[in-house]
Order: C-alpha cells, then structure tokens, then sequence
C-alpha cells in the first residue's frame, strides 16, 4: 500500500516537473528573433521530429512483433 502512495507521488511529481519546465520554456520563447531566421529550421526541426516519430514506431512494432508486448 505504501509503496503504491510513493509510486503515484513520484508520477505526480514528475508530471508537475514536465509541465513546469516546458512552461518555463514557454514564458522565454521569443518569436520575433525566431521568425527572423526563416522557415528553414523550423522545416528540419519538423523532419527531424516526424523521422524520430517514425523510428519509434518502428522500434514498438518491433519489439511487440518480437516479444509480443
């Protein structure tokens, strides 16, 4: 029982830690210098973010084929 109140704690904390963090990140994003760059790094960081996607995917169908998670 204990150990389970400790488990659902620890995931909470974590959750607030995320969101905290991304909000933190959030709050000092500037998009007037960003646009300044153009549309080329936003268009490889989408790619790159879609082939990871894609690789991860991969990788799950994977495993569930091999050891049927």
């Amino acid at each position: 029982m204990r150990e389970q109140q400790t488990h659902s704690s620890l995931g909470n904390l974590s959750k607030w830690a995320f969101l905290l963090t991304f909000a933190g990140v959030g709050l000092r994003t500037n998009f007037r210098e960003m646009s300044k760059q153009g549309l080329r790094p936003f268009i490889v960081g989408a790619l790159g973010e879609i082939l990871i996607a894609c690789l991860t995917l991969g990788l799950v169908v994977g495993a569930n084929r091999i050891w049927g998670l």
